[in-house]
């Protein structure tokens, strides 16, 4: 049974571990920062883009901004644009009638963490176990 706890709390480590490295992985290299925009139509977009002056917002120019530059992760290629008025800047755009919600960096790291807190309890737990094992000889093996 010792062993068994030891391998339990050994496993329950890599495993937190693992959880936040696949964080960290998802987030430095399959994440792109966007900002999220609700599409107008073509005409619309057309005649702002005729009226735009540079120091106008570019976001607007392709419909509603919905949110702050976010990180996303891995956006569908197709929605992308990158306005030709400032190529720094990534647009997302959705269909929010649809339910279009794209997952995010700040959710993949929100449940990596408690991963990692739930593979430091378990490893915490069983150490414990082991311990109080131990301290009773002739059990637990």
């Amino acid at each position: 049974m010792r062993r068994v706890l030891k391998w339990l709390a050994m496993a329950a480590l890599v495993g937190a571990a693992l959880a936040l490295a696949a964080g960290l992985v998802v987030d430095r290299f399959a994440s792109q920062d966007v900002v999220m925009v609700v599409p107008d139509a073509k005409e619309v977009v057309s005649l702002r883009k005729a009226t735009w002056a540079p120091g106008d917002p570019v976001a607007e120019l392709y419909g509603l901004p919905v949110s702050e530059p976010i990180r996303v992760v891995m956006p569908d290629s197709e929605r992308l644009v990158r306005p030709e008025e400032d190529p720094g800047l990534l647009l997302l755009m959705l269909d929010k009638s649809s339910g279009d919600n794209p997952l995010q960096v700040k959710t993949v790291w929100f449940a990596a963490r408690w991963v990692a807190v739930a593979g430091g309890i378990v490893s915490a737990l069983s150490v414990l176990a082991f311990l109080l094992l131990r301290s009773r000889p002739g059990r637990g093996n």
